[in-house]
């Protein structure tokens, strides 16, 4: 993340606090930070995030940890559509997904409604946890 220099970027000013994030400009960064989830079943939520009122958010990056492989659906809605992108950890441990650019830079989740991330299968006997960096504007 980058820090907006003041007369960098024609119409922003100090005044506006924004940053520079994978060249979007935003006003603040988040991340949201799941639970471990023993034995989650499909459609289980690991991960849920309400935008903002007034807000729109971009999805910056995730990290998904797990004791077995697993598919996720990362869920959003953009202009009144909603939107999914699949993901997998191919194995147990840490992936992190850190995208060149927002993932969603052209459909930004829509202000009150949820991105989550969804376990795809069920899966009894082990544990996962999902976090997410988000950039609001």
């Amino acid at each position: 993340m980058v820090r907006l220099i003041p007369g960098t970027i024609t119409g922003f000013t100090e005044a506006d606090r924004a940053y520079v994030v994978w060249g979007i400009v935003v006003k603040d960064v988040i991340y949201v930070r799941g639970d471990y989830v023993s034995g989650p079943t499909a459609g289980t939520k690991l991960l849920r995030y309400i935008v903002p009122a007034g807000r729109r958010a971009y999805i910056l990056a995730l990290l998904a940890d797990g004791t077995a492989s697993a598919s996720f659906t990362l869920s959003w809605v953009s202009n009144g559509a909603p939107l999914v992108y699949k993901l997998r950890l191919p194995g147990s441990g840490v992936v992190s997904y850190v995208f060149t650019g927002a993932l969603n830079p052209d459909t930004p989740a829509d202000s009150g409604t949820e991105i989550a991330v969804t376990i795809n299968e069920s899966m009894p006997l082990d544990v996962y946890k999902i976090d997410m960096r988000i950039g609001l504007v």
